[in-house]
């Protein structure tokens, strides 16, 4: 979670973009979601997010209290509260992934 800033600033750094657009995906969605706090990128994409990793672990162990397990929450939709950044999110089931077919294959729109 810490480095996610820095790499945010290096790579804006080296590579000088117009815009600036996060993307996670699962459990990188909330480290996404997280570098809004500290970071203004033009856009979010969060690719099958959660609300909160802490809850997600809970729901197969309804009996067993996991929150002592966890060190640091990733609370996603804490760290999207009253953001104003344009973000999209990519539910499970929609996320199908492929190979990218090859540059030609996106000529010409």
């Amino acid at each position: 979670m810490a480095d996610a800033p820095l790499l945010f600033d290096e790579a804006v750094r080296r590579v000088r973009p117009e815009q600036t657009i996060a993307v996670g995906f699962s459990i990188g969605s909330g480290v996404a979601a997280s570098l809004v706090r500290q970071r203004e990128p033009d856009g979010l994409i969060l690719v099958t997010p959660f609300d909160s990793l802490k809850a997600v672990a809970q729901e197969p162990y309804s009996w067993l209290p996991v929150g002592p397990f966890f060190e640091h929450e990733i609370a996603a939709a804490d760290d999207l509260a009253g953001s104003g950044i344009p973000s999209r999110s990519l539910p499970p089931g929609r996320t199908k992934l492929s190979r990218h077919p090859g540059p030609r294959a996106c000529d010409g729109g």
